[in-house]
């Protein structure tokens, strides 16, 4: 067959299943162009096709929440018609298999009329793109709400980390019982809906205390825990090019077994997603803001400094904290754009080498040097900065276990604090709605940390 688009014509052949794949030259930004297919018996016309910059965005419902329910939705409606902008949302699905067809969906051309349906977060993050870099811009929204980090992952990722083996154990159990008929896509996810629904019931009991404590269904239990959405959400996208993708999670595993293995669990999914296109691709993630109904001491905290770890262990990814666009009283804040446009600015200059700022100072040492302990960051090449007389949310313990709030000053663009002791660890923002008073001078906050003292 020969393929004709933007003044090039390749040939192709396909295979015995009708694949085939072929390779442009590259191809400037902009369009629209008509791509023609053509082989002995037909010809194929696809018109109103752009070259520009493509993102994945994935995660749970945070990713899902959409323009029309977001703040602002007047006016951010009315960004789609003076840029070209594209969305992608891929239909929810399980699968027990890594898929390589899509389930569904469609391209569609985003305008005012047409786009209080879209990922908010998706949206904001492509308008604000598309203007700086006067681009084509589209999004793909893989995402779906309550799902723990695990389902999105690839088995393998997971039997090749010692920590995390026990969760593809997990996985290979829960298969072990399931009939034909409930290892389909549709079996599956009836089997989620009951133990949904039993999970419902069971904290609701347990806020009110009223009636009979909940029984556990009868059926087998769904192999949720791992890869299913990978295998029907993720896979399917390889090998159409990405530029980057977008991460939104962490609120499913804000629990005592999940949250502390989150970054090696976000580090190996990362790692895992890179390894299926064979491309470093820069990844961002979206830390989880303030929000009151999780223990203060507790995973939800654990998971955002998890969070922060990952860019530590992981090349090429960077992190947005969205303390002050959360809602204490909702787990899904309507402040879309903020958080959205911040993520551009973390693509514009991880992935376009632009000079936007988009995160605040980042904890990198923490030494004791006599009766100082010194604490160093990454400015970015930015002044760390005071939003108070006094810079508030520093804690240290001597034993790892038990913290006290201490004093601390910014001294030659460090954070100092004075001790009387040897101290263990420090951490800083360690709340589900911390106070953050430390920042840059271009007014982004610090991320909240739990560091060891050297």
């Amino acid at each position: 067959m020969k393929i004709s688009i933007a003044g090039q014509t390749l040939d192709a052949v396909a295979d015995a299943d009708g694949r085939w794949e072929t390779v442009l030259s590259p191809v400037g930004r902009g369009g629209p162009y008509v791509m023609t297919v053509t082989d002995d018996e037909a010809t194929l016309m696809v018109s109103d096709v752009l070259f520009g910059e493509v993102w994945l965005a994935s995660g749970q419902s945070n990713v899902g929440i959409n323009v029309g329910k977001s703040d602002g939705v007047e006016a951010g409606l009315k960004l789609a018609d003076q840029l070209l902008i594209r969305f992608f949302t891929m239909p929810i699905n399980l699968n027990l298999q890594p898929q390589d067809d899509l389930a569904g969906g469609q391209w569609i051309v985003c305008a005012s009329e047409n786009s209080a349906s879209l990922s908010a977060v998706g949206y904001y993050f492509a308008c604000r793109l598309s203007r700086i870099m006067n681009s084509p811009v589209a999004v793909i929204q893989s995402a779906w709400g309550g799902f723990r980090i695990q389902n999105w992952m690839p088995v393998d990722a997971l039997k090749s980390n010692p920590d995390l083996r026990q969760y593809a154990s997990e996985f290979e159990e829960r298969c072990i019982g399931l009939s034909a008929e409930q290892r389909t896509p549709v079996g599956l996810m009836e089997l989620g809906d009951i133990y949904l629904k039993y999970n419902n019931a069971w904290v609701q009991y347990r806020k009110t205390k009223k009636g009979s404590e909940p029984v556990p269904p009868t059926t087998p239990r769904t192999p949720h825990a791992v890869a299913l959405n990978y295998n029907a959400m993720i896979h399917p996208l390889v090998p159409y090019a990405i530029k980057g993708a977008l991460w939104y999670q962490g609120e499913a595993d804000s629990n005592p077994t999940d949250a502390p293995l989150y970054a090696e669990l976000l580090s190996s999914m990362i790692d895992g997603w890179r390894k299926d296109r064979s491309s470093d691709f820069p990844f961002i993630v979206i830390q989880l803001p303030e929000y009151a109904a999780v223990n203060r001491e507790g995973p939800w905290i654990c998971v955002r400094d998890q969070q922060r770890r990952t860019l530590d262990q992981t090349d090429n990814t960077v992190m947005v904290v969205t303390i002050g666009y959360g809602n204490m009283n909702d787990i899904h804040p309507l402040n879309k754009r903020s958080v959205g446009e911040l993520a551009a600015n973390a693509a514009l200059s991880k992935a376009y080498q632009h000079n936007t700022p988009w995160c605040g100072p980042l904890i990198q040492s923490a030494d004791q040097k006599g009766d100082e302990l010194v604490l160093k960051f990454e400015t970015f090449g930015r002044q760390v900065r005071s939003s108070s007389p006094e810079l508030a949310g520093f804690e240290v313990s001597e034993d790892g276990n038990a913290f006290h709030p201490v004093s601390a000053k910014i001294k030659k663009n460090q954070v100092v604090i004075p001790i009387n002791e040897s101290v263990q660890c420090v951490r800083y923002g360690w709340d589900v709605n911390p106070k953050l008073t430390l920042h840059d001078d271009a007014g982004l906050l610090a991320s909240l940390f739990l560091k060891e003292v050297r």
